[in-house]
Protein backbone atom coordinates (compact mmCIF):
# COMPACT_ATOMS: atom_id res chain seq x y z
CA UNK A 1 0.00 0.00 0.00
CA UNK A 2 2.59 2.57 0.85
CA UNK A 3 3.92 1.92 -3.19
CA UNK A 4 0.74 2.62 -4.28
CA UNK A 5 0.40 5.85 -2.44
CA UNK A 6 3.89 7.14 -3.15
CA UNK A 7 3.08 6.29 -6.96
CA UNK A 8 0.00 8.21 -6.54
CA UNK A 9 1.47 11.76 -4.93
CA UNK A 10 4.37 10.90 -7.72
CA UNK A 11 1.58 10.61 -10.70
CA UNK A 12 0.21 14.29 -8.54
CA UNK A 13 3.10 15.92 -8.00
CA UNK A 14 4.05 15.66 -12.05
CA UNK A 15 0.68 16.52 -13.55
CA UNK A 16 0.96 19.71 -10.87
CA UNK A 17 4.04 20.30 -12.24
CA UNK A 18 2.96 19.82 -15.66
CA UNK A 19 0.68 22.40 -15.32
CA UNK A 20 2.70 24.87 -13.71
CA UNK A 21 4.84 24.89 -16.49
CA UNK A 22 1.99 25.19 -19.31
CA UNK A 23 0.54 28.37 -17.36
CA UNK A 24 1.51 31.73 -19.12
CA UNK A 25 2.56 34.71 -17.55
CA UNK A 26 0.55 37.77 -17.23
CA UNK A 27 2.46 38.95 -19.90
CA UNK A 28 1.80 35.79 -22.44
CA UNK A 29 -1.72 36.42 -21.80
CA UNK A 30 -1.92 39.83 -22.61
CA UNK A 31 0.11 39.64 -25.95
CA UNK A 32 -2.09 37.25 -26.60
CA UNK A 33 -5.55 38.39 -25.86
CA UNK A 34 -4.15 42.08 -27.56
CA UNK A 35 -2.97 39.59 -31.07
CA UNK A 36 -6.56 37.94 -31.02
CA UNK A 37 -8.04 41.84 -30.33
CA UNK A 38 -5.76 42.90 -33.54
CA UNK A 39 -6.83 40.18 -35.49
CA UNK A 40 -10.37 40.87 -35.48
CA UNK A 41 -10.24 44.60 -35.61
CA UNK A 42 -8.43 43.79 -38.74
CA UNK A 43 -11.15 41.04 -39.67
CA UNK A 44 -13.96 44.09 -39.07
CA UNK A 45 -11.64 46.77 -41.16
CA UNK A 46 -11.97 44.47 -44.09
CA UNK A 47 -15.66 43.47 -43.55
CA UNK A 48 -16.68 47.14 -43.43
CA UNK A 49 -14.31 48.47 -46.69
CA UNK A 50 -16.05 45.61 -48.26
CA UNK A 51 -19.60 46.62 -47.47
CA UNK A 52 -18.28 50.30 -48.26
CA UNK A 53 -17.70 49.04 -51.98
CA UNK A 54 -20.64 46.92 -52.09
CA UNK A 55 -22.62 50.39 -51.32
CA UNK A 56 -20.66 52.50 -53.61
CA UNK A 57 -21.35 50.24 -56.45
CA UNK A 58 -24.92 49.58 -55.89
CA UNK A 59 -25.30 53.53 -56.02
CA UNK A 60 -23.57 53.24 -58.55
CA UNK A 61 -25.34 50.85 -61.02
CA UNK A 62 -28.90 52.86 -60.02
CA UNK A 63 -27.45 55.44 -61.68
CA UNK A 64 -25.84 53.82 -65.01
CA UNK A 65 -28.99 51.21 -66.73
CA UNK A 66 -27.91 48.72 -69.04
CA UNK A 67 -28.51 50.76 -72.16
CA UNK A 68 -25.62 53.23 -70.65
CA UNK A 69 -22.97 50.56 -70.93
CA UNK A 70 -23.27 49.80 -74.08
CA UNK A 71 -23.47 53.08 -75.10
CA UNK A 72 -20.06 54.12 -72.78
CA UNK A 73 -18.17 50.67 -73.88
CA UNK A 74 -18.63 51.71 -77.80
CA UNK A 75 -18.01 55.05 -76.99
CA UNK A 76 -14.73 53.88 -75.16
CA UNK A 77 -11.39 54.66 -76.82
CA UNK A 78 -9.97 51.06 -77.96
CA UNK A 79 -6.28 52.67 -78.73
CA UNK A 80 -6.51 55.09 -75.71
CA UNK A 81 -2.43 54.05 -74.32
CA UNK A 82 -0.83 55.26 -77.56
CA UNK A 83 -1.15 58.71 -76.26
CA UNK A 84 -2.30 58.57 -72.79
CA UNK A 85 0.26 61.10 -70.69
CA UNK A 86 -1.43 61.35 -67.45
CA UNK A 87 -1.18 59.40 -64.02
CA UNK A 88 -4.84 59.97 -63.52
CA UNK A 89 -5.51 55.87 -64.67
CA UNK A 90 -4.92 54.80 -60.97
CA UNK A 91 -8.40 54.24 -58.97
CA UNK A 92 -10.30 54.09 -62.42
CA UNK A 93 -13.00 51.42 -62.47
CA UNK A 94 -12.53 48.43 -64.87
CA UNK A 95 -15.64 46.67 -65.84
CA UNK A 96 -17.18 44.07 -68.21
CA UNK A 97 -18.46 45.56 -71.61
CA UNK A 98 -22.21 45.27 -69.86
CA UNK A 99 -20.91 46.98 -66.69
CA UNK A 100 -20.33 44.11 -64.31
CA UNK A 101 -17.97 45.51 -62.15
CA UNK A 102 -13.99 43.56 -62.41
CA UNK A 103 -12.41 45.84 -60.43
CA UNK A 104 -9.60 48.85 -60.35
CA UNK A 105 -6.52 49.90 -61.84
CA UNK A 106 -3.96 50.11 -59.28
CA UNK A 107 -0.79 50.36 -61.82
CA UNK A 108 0.54 50.25 -65.06
CA UNK A 109 3.87 50.08 -66.91
CA UNK A 110 4.93 52.34 -69.97
CA UNK A 111 7.29 50.90 -72.29
CA UNK A 112 10.44 52.86 -73.94
CA UNK A 113 8.34 55.18 -76.37
CA UNK A 114 5.92 56.50 -73.00
CA UNK A 115 3.04 54.03 -74.23
CA UNK A 116 1.18 52.10 -71.62
CA UNK A 117 1.61 48.30 -72.11
CA UNK A 118 0.10 46.79 -69.42
CA UNK A 119 -2.36 47.60 -66.68
CA UNK A 120 -2.46 46.11 -63.10
CA UNK A 121 -6.46 45.43 -61.73
CA UNK A 122 -7.18 44.91 -58.36
CA UNK A 123 -10.11 42.18 -58.84
CA UNK A 124 -12.57 41.05 -56.24
CA UNK A 125 -11.30 38.75 -53.17
CA UNK A 126 -7.61 40.39 -52.90
CA UNK A 127 -6.62 39.42 -56.43
CA UNK A 128 -4.65 41.37 -58.99
CA UNK A 129 -3.55 40.42 -62.71
CA UNK A 130 -2.00 42.42 -65.42
CA UNK A 131 -3.73 42.75 -68.60
CA UNK A 132 -2.33 43.82 -72.05
CA UNK A 133 -3.50 47.29 -72.85
CA UNK A 134 -4.68 46.53 -76.15
CA UNK A 135 -7.19 44.57 -74.31
CA UNK A 136 -8.79 47.78 -72.85
CA UNK A 137 -10.87 50.08 -73.70
CA UNK A 138 -10.83 53.56 -71.63
CA UNK A 139 -13.56 55.81 -71.31
CA UNK A 140 -11.59 59.39 -69.92
CA UNK A 141 -14.86 61.17 -69.60
CA UNK A 142 -16.20 58.40 -67.14
CA UNK A 143 -13.46 57.49 -66.08
CA UNK A 144 -13.82 53.65 -66.80
CA UNK A 145 -11.88 50.89 -68.25
CA UNK A 146 -13.56 47.88 -70.09
CA UNK A 147 -11.65 44.77 -70.36
CA UNK A 148 -12.16 42.40 -73.36
CA UNK A 149 -11.19 39.68 -71.66
CA UNK A 150 -13.10 37.01 -70.04
CA UNK A 151 -13.68 37.23 -66.18
CA UNK A 152 -12.47 33.86 -65.89
CA UNK A 153 -9.29 34.48 -67.93
CA UNK A 154 -8.77 37.35 -65.30
CA UNK A 155 -9.07 35.27 -62.56
CA UNK A 156 -6.85 32.27 -63.76
CA UNK A 157 -4.04 34.72 -64.25
CA UNK A 158 -4.53 36.37 -61.05
CA UNK A 159 -2.04 36.06 -57.73
CA UNK A 160 -3.59 36.79 -54.57
CA UNK A 161 -2.74 40.43 -53.00
CA UNK A 162 -3.23 42.22 -50.05
CA UNK A 163 -5.07 45.42 -48.51
CA UNK A 164 -4.22 48.23 -51.26
CA UNK A 165 -6.84 50.97 -51.76
CA UNK A 166 -5.93 53.85 -53.78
Amino acid sequence: MPRFKTLLLGAAAVLAFSTVAQAQTPAETYQQQLDQYNAQQQQYQHARRNYEDRLDRYEYDRAHPAWWWRSAYFNAAPEWYVDFRGSDLIGTDVDEQDGRHLGRVIDFRRGPGGRIERVKILLHNDRATWVDADDIRYDRIDRIAFVDLPRDELYENSQETYDYRP
